[in-house]
């Protein structure tokens, strides 16, 4: 499973970012939390349409599931359409989120 997380800083003891599309980073981890890549998001300061972008980008690395702050409906709905699933989590650090993300798994 690659699982990728929208963080604010490209390390895996990063905090979750507040907005998922506008992250200035994702990180791509398997399963275990093994970092596998950090990739810095290029439609962070997009306009419109910014969530959408990020699943396109997210779609293009095979991820199984996304880590995220909050969704607004558009981005929801393009990461349902993607096939990625979603784990809402504010206010933990990457590793965090990924312990409770392997609680539910």
């Amino acid at each position: 499973m690659r699982i990728a997380a929208a963080v604010n800083e490209p390390t895996i003891k990063s905090l979750i970012a507040e907005r998922f599309a506008r992250a200035p980073y994702f990180i791509i981890v398997d399963e275990n939390g093994n970092l596998l890549e950090a990739i810095e998001n290029t439609n962070a300061e997009q306009g419109h349409g910014a969530g959408g972008a990020a699943v396109r980008l997210l779609s293009k690395h095979n991820i199984d599931l996304v880590i995220v702050p909050r969704l607004g409906p558009n981005a929801e709905e393009a990461l349902a359409q993607a096939g990625i699933k979603h784990f809402k989590a504010e206010g933990l650090t990457l590793e965090e989120a990924l312990n409770n993300v392997k609680k539910t798994l």
